[in-house]
């Protein structure tokens, strides 16, 4: 009955040899949630890839999740909600090493911590 202004999860993968090594950031969302996931990629991209998490000048992207066939997993399934907007991160992988070191240091994950903040917050200004 209460409405959330925004839920966003963050997502890294685990270093397996089942995973792949990932460049390719996105932030997955549901309809709602567009203006969200465009306020995170771009503060992801201006603020982390390629300015001390190496990205190989990829940047990230924006998936709008709209049906179980858009990629990703069941679990992305909390984008198919469709009162709230919902934002999923997928910009930052464990099985990447320039990822994992980038993240393993106390400074840089503060840092990563602030900017999906400060996508946050301004979406939810605009809104």
């Amino acid at each position: 009955d209460q409405k959330p202004g925004c839920i966003v999860f963050l997502h890294h993968n685990s270093n397996s040899d089942d995973w792949q090594v990932y460049n390719n950031g996105a932030i997955y969302c549901n309809a709602r949630g567009t203006r969200l996931a465009n306020a995170l990629a771009k503060e992801i991209n201006s603020s982390i890839y390629d300015k001390g998490m190496n990205n190989n000048g990829v940047p990230c992207g924006v998936i709008i999740r709209n049906n179980g066939h858009r990629g990703g997993g069941d679990w992305l399934n909390t984008c198919n909600e469709h009162y709230v907007p919902a934002a999923i991160t997928e910009a930052a992988f464990l099985s990447n090493p320039d990822h994992a070191q980038f993240l393993g240091n106390e400074r840089n994950a503060i840092r990563y911590a602030q900017t999906i903040g400060r996508g946050i917050v301004n979406f939810m200004k605009t809104r």
